[in-house]
């Protein structure tokens, strides 16, 4: 499948072009399709997206109304999936926590779980409790994301504040990176940090609308 704005070739599963930014009700339909015969035949990786070289070079999109949008219906769509997922992965967080540094090695592939949840969501796959634990599918590469970044945002933020927000923001997108382009986790890192840096401010305000 191309994209009707620019050509780029994109997985069924696009719901927009990384490259351009095209974004169409029609882009994803064999996808659905797809989903209609095998519910559960959705990989860990969702997409084969340009490079990040390319994504930098072109710039992209990030229309923050629509993607709050879109975010909010996924969510009344699915609420009582996502409030009892919360409230698990909630629980075992919290028991995690209490034992020495099993909150650190366990945090990054728990909360990779409601990324997992919301890109099967989106690209219209089937979608249940048990997937809220499909972080630990790609455990290491998601602890070392959440381990690491972590770290780098904490010394950053020794050392006049402003770095670490810096990194906070520039890992934005390691988490997804490891699940939807398998990744492993300092590509991740360095991808999100690429991507970010080409559209700091439309980011951070994202990131502020959040």
């Amino acid at each position: 499948m191309n994209c009707p704005s620019c050509g780029t070739e994109l997985p069924t599963t696009a719901k927009f072009c990384g490259s351009c930014g095209y974004q169409s009700a029609h882009v994803g339909q064999a996808a659905t399709a797809a989903v209609a015969n095998s519910r559960d035949a959705v990989p860990m990786a969702f997409s084969s997206s340009p490079s990040y070289d390319e994504i930098a070079a072109n710039g992209y999109e990030l229309p923050v109304g629509e993607v709050l949008g879109e975010a909010w219906e996924l969510t009344k769509n699915n609420l009582g999936l996502l409030i009892g997922g919360t409230l698990v992965l909630s629980l075992v967080y919290g028991v995690a926590a209490n034992i020495p540094f099993a909150g650190l090695v366990l945090g990054g592939p728990l909360l990779a779980g409601f990324n997992v949840v919301a890109l099967r969501l989106l690209s219209g796959s089937h979608a249940g409790f048990g997937n809220f634990f499909d972080g630990f599918k790609k455990f290491m590469p998601l602890m070392l994301v959440s381990l690491v970044s972590g770290v780098m945002v904490a010394f950053g933020s020794l050392l006049l504040l402003l770095p670490g927000l810096y990194l906070a923001l520039a890992f934005t997108w390691g988490m997804w990176l490891v699940i939807d382009r398998d990744e492993e986790f300092w590509p991740a890192l360095m991808g999100s940090m690429k991507v970010v840096n080409a559209r700091f401010g439309v980011v951070l305000l994202f990131a502020l609308a959040l």
